[in-house]
């Protein structure tokens, strides 16, 4: 009886570390999901909903990167409110430290720790002396560069113009996901074959609160700037692709990519993966904060 109780117990606990063991693998494994980025906040209380003229404002903004790829030349930038006022904030681009910022890996799927950005000004009321009180208005801006990487897997029957019936192939294309860790997502991908060529059609989203672009200052940015994404390499050099540079229309766009002769088609049905990488730089503000600053003077 003794030993039978000992044998269940044992089973028990054993069963639970497995669970455990099994948890943590599916963790490391799909780390690589999400559509966020660099995400950030104002701190609670700063700035405050009121001010007086005679104090400083004081406006801090919580960043992370909660995304699967390092967020590299990450400048925040102030806007919104009357510099000739505020005279001591600036809104050019604020480097963010630390740099790069480093995202979501398979050993830490969580993402990069809170960082807090500031910036301090007092208050020049100038003509606004006879002023009761009037209001200010902070937008914040983060500009920053970016990469996704999906793997999907593709099967490859180099057979099926040769042999009369179906395919020894079950699927087309697989474990691409709905995400891969960034705001700019491939979405879809499909595959044609002729008898020596593989072409694929890749289809790419933005799911981000921003928008992709190309160059030209983030704030600033014209129609030859705005929503371009560019694809690095599909399947390494195994893959020509056209466009490279993409451009988003309604937050999608796609390309066409088409096998290379550094491509070795298998002589039976074979499963590979393609490694797709993209990169842009990425452009997303909060919400507009207002502050009404009273005259105690």
């Amino acid at each position: 009886m003794k030993k039978t109780l000992f044998t269940i117990i044992l089973i028990v606990f054993l069963t639970g570390c497995v669970g455990v063991i099994q948890q943590e693998q599916s963790t490391q494994d799909n780390w690589r999901t999400g559509t966020q980025g660099v995400v950030m906040n104002f701190v609670a209380g700063n700035p405050p909903s009121e001010v007086v003229s005679t104090s400083d404002v004081l406006v801090y903004v919580e960043y992370s990167n909660k995304g699967a790829s390092d967020a590299t030349n990450l400048k925040f930038h102030l806007t919104g409110f009357d510099d000739s006022i505020l005279t001591g904030l600036k809104n050019e681009g604020k480097p963010a430290p630390p740099s790069p910022l480093q995202g979501k890996t398979r050993f830490n799927p969580e993402g990069s720790q809170e960082h807090i950005i500031k910036w301090e000004s007092g208050i020049n009321m100038n003509s606004l002396s006879e002023t009761d009180s009037f209001k200010q208005s902070f937008i914040v801006t983060a500009c920053y560069g970016y990469r996704t990487e999906a793997y999907p897997q593709i099967c490859i029957d180099p057979t099926q113009f040769e042999v009369i019936g179906p395919s020894e192939c079950d699927y087309s294309v697989r474990d691409l996901g709905t995400s891969q860790g960034a705001p700019i997502v491939v979405s879809k991908v499909e595959k044609k074959m002729s008898t020596n060529k593989i072409f694929l059609e890749i289809e790419f989203q933005n799911k981000g609160n921003g928008n992709p672009y190309e160059g030209g200052n983030c704030l600033n940015l014209g129609y030859d700037n705005i929503d371009r994404i560019y694809v690095e390499s599909v399947g390494g050099n195994d893959f020509s692709c056209n466009p490279r540079t993409v451009r988003l229309v309604n937050n999608k766009g796609f390309t066409i990519c088409e096998s290379t002769g550094n491509f070795k088609m298998p002589s039976s049905v074979s499963e590979i993966q393609v490694p797709i990488k993209i990169s842009y730089n990425y452009r997303e503000s909060l919400p507009k904060k207002e502050i009404t600053i009273v005259n105690v003077n």
